[in-house]
């Protein structure tokens, strides 16, 4: 709920299962400069929240989750940070994600975020994150996102400068189909290979 001086407003509408409504179970929540609210879940991803003035839906939800490239829809704690970027610690690790990219997706269309992903393999001591207790994370004065972890603290540096990542280059190897293999252009030709009606099953061998 927002509480004015003399108004109680719902941020979420009351959940409908005639409506298809969620009812979201919020773990933490984020207010941003422009006056949108952010929402980390327990299991429902990120939201965010836009106030409208209309009294039957008072709120705009969008929702980000693993289907739009979230490593995870457990979203422990929200922090803002240099760069216009948000840090999310959760089960799977801490990931950066631009704020522009997740206001821009619904007119972009672009269906996966660009998201960064740190866990064990980037040297935090465990990649889940702590939960319980707030906040779940913080963001000290020299701005070093500490963020406790099931097997101590991770400390990051967030001005660090990380270049946005780019999906890999997928090279198709080999092409199957009906049990026989498919004569493939050679790389680079930008040649067809056409199979013929009736095809049932294709495989696709790729690195």
């Amino acid at each position: 709920y927002l509480l004015g001086k003399h108004t109680v407003r719902r941020l979420f509408p009351e959940p409908s299962k005639t409506a298809g409504t969620v009812e979201y179970d919020v773990l933490t929540l984020y207010k941003d400069t422009g006056g949108k609210w952010w929402a980390g879940t327990n299991g429902n991803g990120l939201l965010l929240l836009e106030e409208l003035e209309n009294e039957r839906t008072p709120v705009q939800v969008t929702r980000f989750t693993t289907a739009n490239g979230l490593p995870d829809n457990y979203v422990f704690s929200i922090t803002y940070g240099p760069g216009k970027n948000f840090w999310v610690t959760s089960y799977h690790g801490v990931y950066r994600v631009e704020r522009d990219s997740l206001e821009n997706r619904p007119d972009t269309g672009e269906p996966f975020l660009p998201v960064m992903l740190f866990d064990r393999n980037e040297g935090m001591p465990a990649s889940q994150c702590v939960m319980t207790g707030r906040p779940a994370a913080c963001l000290t004065r020299s701005k070093n996102l500490v963020v406790p972890t099931v097997k101590g603290l991770a400390f990051f540096n967030t001005r660090g400068a990380f270049p946005p990542p780019q999906p890999p280059n997928v090279n198709i190897e080999r092409v199957i189909a009906d049990n026989k293999p498919v004569k493939l252009p050679p790389p680079g030709t930008g040649g067809d290979s056409v199979l013929p009606p009736g095809t049932g099953v294709v495989e696709f061998h790729f690195t």
